[in-house]
């Protein structure tokens, strides 16, 4: 018999992070994100909506917005005290936190989009180099 849909409640995907703290290492749990949550954080902040859609920008661009979604990944959406002490961290740590927040959020993404773009393989000495052109498959 099938369930209703109502009556399903969300598996929240959780990943416990260990950070360095003055008292020793921290073990914090975060969370992916629902995307009303990520889409406020776009609103509030356009370069990072163009890196998340993959209309370019950088991690240069988007960083005001890491922040804002570390929280939300700690489960304190739009709370300024936990965006605060976030930026109170080294880098390092910040974008720990933040890519384990996105690759919860989109946990079947097939590219993850705070990481910088693979490298292409280096051709060997000697190899033949094949220039392609994409072509409409359309009539």
């Amino acid at each position: 018999m099938a369930v209703s849909f109502l009556d399903i409640a969300p598996k929240q995907a959780t990943e416990m992070i260990t950070i360095e703290s003055m008292a020793g290492p921290a073990d914090i749990e975060l969370r992916g994100v629902s995307f009303t949550i990520l889409a406020d954080i776009a609103k509030k902040y356009p370069p990072f909506a163009k890196l998340i859609e993959g209309d370019g920008g950088s991690m240069i661009s988007a960083g005001d917005a890491m922040p804002a979604l570390i929280a939300a990944g700690l489960g304190h959406a739009g709370e300024q005290a936990y965006e605060d002490k976030v930026r109170s961290f080294p880098t390092a740590d910040i974008m720990n936190m933040a890519r384990t927040v996105i690759r919860l959020t989109f946990p079947a993404a097939a590219a993850d989009p705070l990481s910088p773009a693979p490298e292409a393989a280096p051709i060997p000495d000697g190899a033949d180099v094949v220039q392609m052109r994409q072509t409409s498959l359309r009539p």
